[in-house]
């Protein structure tokens, strides 16, 4: 399973260790794709959740995103 993060922040000279990048802020992109979202919900970040209740996860999520985007767009 591949997640993006996103990193914001600068680029800091350090007297002793040279050029690093300072972040300020991250955030990770979420799955999109049903299978994406199964495997995201059952790994190992959610103690305790299997592939069973992770399907279920599934389905109340992409129902949660759609009736936000319904709300938002008003359609």
């Amino acid at each position: 399973m591949v997640m993006n993060t996103f990193f914001y922040g600068t680029l800091k000279t350090h007297p002793k260790f040279g050029e690093q990048y300072q972040v300020f802020t991250y955030e990770k992109e979420m799955p999109k794709d049903e299978d994406s979202l199964v495997k995201y919900f059952s790994s190992d970040l959610f103690y305790g959740i299997g592939e069973k209740t992770a399907k279920n996860c599934k389905h109340t999520r992409i129902k949660c995103c759609r009736s936000n985007t319904e709300r938002r767009t008003g359609t």
